[in-house]
């Protein structure tokens, strides 16, 4: 997932500019995903806002980065965070960049990390309460909240 995330980065640096595309790879197994995440946990969306920044691809040509920030209340925590917090999680706005849609007053089962994805020349652009939020992206397994995920997770973290 940290790949695919990495991907997305350089796409937005080298070659093609601010053009979205989204592949991701299949799915790791649950447990190696829970691994590879800095964040699991469930949590209700309170609200979201759309963060814009100007950039200029590799031939100077302005180009608009669209990130959405979901401002997101813990409701239980399995890695990363305590439980009763509130945390801002931070995605592409486009899907076709591997965003994620979230939908205010829902519940989601949540995998994230920490840092981003961004070039350090993109990073720059960033507040400092942007470069502290949590990533996530499409290609993770943050989904609307079912129990049937909860069950499954809370025996991967006891391996």
């Amino acid at each position: 997932m940290k790949t695919l995330l990495i991907l997305i980065g350089f796409n937005l640096i080298l070659g093609t500019g601010l053009k979205p595309f989204c592949k991701c790879d299949k799915h790791d197994s649950l447990q190696s995903e829970i691994e590879q995440s800095d964040l699991v946990m469930i949590g209700d969306v309170l609200g979201k806002s759309v963060i814009s920044k100007n950039v200029r691809d590799e031939n100077g040509k302005k180009q608009n980065l669209r990130l959405t920030q979901y401002q997101i209340k813990v409701y239980k925590s399995y890695k990363g965070i305590k439980r009763d917090k509130i945390i801002f999680l931070l995605t592409m706005t486009d899907m076709a960049s591997c965003g994620l849609k979230l939908e205010t007053n829902h519940r989601y089962t949540i995998f994230g990390n920490k840092g981003t994805f961004l070039s350090s020349d993109l990073e720059k652009l960033l507040s400092d309460s942007e470069k502290r939020s949590y990533w996530s992206s499409s290609c993770s397994r943050t989904m609307l909240y079912k129990s049937e995920i909860e069950e499954q997770i809370k025996p991967e973290l006891q391996k």
